[in-house]
């Protein structure tokens, strides 16, 4: 049985960071020079839209967790082998995994997921990749869109997924060698953060370092709001649907 905290969360108050961000970019890219590959005034709009239209398209997914946990517990529980999970577990949400971890986990990891269909892409085409094809264009493009758009589903139920079984304290237990592991830590932190961020230095290899920095830095702007607003929202999410994905997941509680 998950146990909610008896402070209640305020949603606005703990999207502070991203607003902050947000505000921060816009006014940059209005007021003193060409930010987040924006400029002049359209940042008034264009940046709101995008952050609006990339928090939805992280945060929509999570109506398919239930399905994600159903799927995952025919894929593992056997007999001899399945999910366990903690008699009572404390669902609450810290600044360091809501702020820190959690929006820089998902950045990687969209990072190390982009950058690897783009050298498939490159191998594909024979053809090296320009950063122009690479970066935001600041205006709208159908075929990035629906790429980007599939992209976000992708890391959303993944990291969805791998939170949800942390935070409810899944584990994996195998009575044949009495091991017993947690599910939710499969993902790690550093891996995603470190090979995202090599692997797009990578694609970017054409470009002088310092303009690829500046690049890679806009873009952890611009992703950062979508993805902490996805980790606020996924922790009331589990505050609310908590029992629900454990009975999903149909873990024996130990």
């Amino acid at each position: 049985m998950a146990e909610h905290s008896n402070k209640p969360m305020n949603l606005f108050i703990w999207l502070g960071p991203a607003w902050g961000l947000l505000v921060l970019g816009t006014g940059i890219a209005v007021f003193v020079t060409n930010f987040t590959f924006l400029s002049g005034v359209a940042p008034l709009w264009k940046a709101p839209l995008r952050f609006l239209r990339l928090a939805l398209n992280l945060t929509l997914p999570l109506v398919f967790l239930p399905f994600c946990c159903r799927l995952l517990q025919g894929l593992i529980n056997r007999r001899g082998r399945g999910l366990i999970g903690a008699p009572d577990v404390y669902l609450s949400l810290s600044p360091v995994k809501g702020w820190m971890v959690r929006p820089f986990q998902g950045i990687g990891l969209s990072l190390l997921f982009a950058s690897r269909l783009l050298a498939v892409l490159q191998g594909y085409t024979g053809t090296p990749i320009r950063a122009t094809e690479v970066l935001p264009t600041g205006y709208f493009q159908f075929g990035r869109f629906l790429v980007v758009t599939g992209l976000g589903i992708l890391v959303s139920l993944l990291l969805s997924l791998a939170w949800a079984l942390d935070d409810l304290g899944v584990r994996y237990r195998n009575d044949r060698t009495g091991e017993v592991r947690l599910m939710g830590r499969f993902l790690g932190v550093i891996l995603p953060i470190g090979f995202g961020f090599y692997g797009f230095f990578n694609i970017l290899a054409n470009v002088p370092f310092l303009e690829a920095l500046a690049a890679v830095f806009q873009m952890v702007v611009i992703l950062y709001p979508p993805f902490c607003t996805l980790a606020v929202v996924h922790a009331f999410y589990l505050q609310r649907y908590g029992d629900h994905l454990l009975r999903c997941l149909r873990v024996d509680l130990t």
